[in-house]
C-alpha cells in the first residue's frame, strides 16, 4: 500500500508534463523559466536545459 502513494504521485506527473509538452499546452520555456526561479539545486538545473 504505501508503494502505491511513493510511487504513483510521481509517476503521474511525470506523465501528464510530458504529455502537455507533446501536445504544446506547456512550452519548455515555461519549464525553464519555473525551473530558474526554484531554490539553488534545482535552479542549476533549470539554467543548464537552457
Amino acid at each position: 500500500m504505501p508503494v502505491s502513494l511513493v510511487v504513483v504521485p510521481p509517476f503521474g506527473a511525470v506523465v501528464s508534463l510530458v504529455l502537455s509538452v507533446l501536445f504544446g499546452a506547456v512550452d519548455t520555456d515555461e519549464i525553464t523559466d519555473l525551473l530558474e526561479t526554484s531554490p539553488d539545486p534545482i535552479a542549476d538545473l533549470g539554467s543548464s536545459l537552457r
